[in-house]
């Protein structure tokens, strides 16, 4: 499993953009580079599965934007992160 990360998503219109960054830096610097609305924030870590799948976790909450994960952040995190195969 690595460390833990931080990790905003961000709405671009319809779309949904995730930036997974250091821990050390705060969600409210993040996303004020951005310019955009947040959708959700927290901490993520990662894992491989058996199948040689990445499985993510995202969790917890952000002091600095008063705001937390959601259900889906997971995946989409994983989405992000997971090479596709049929590229």
């Amino acid at each position: 499993m690595l460390e833990t990360a931080k990790y905003v998503t961000l709405e671009d219109g319809r779309l949904e953009v995730p930036v997974i960054f250091p821990a050390h830096v705060r969600h409210a610097r993040v996303a004020a580079a951005f310019n955009l609305p947040v959708a959700s924030a927290g901490f993520c870590t990662t894992s491989s599965l058996p199948s040689g799948e990445l499985h993510v976790d995202a969790f917890g909450h952000s002091e600095s934007l008063n705001i937390g994960c959601r259900q889906q952040d997971g995946a989409l995190l994983r989405e992000m992160l997971q090479p596709r195969r049929d590229l």
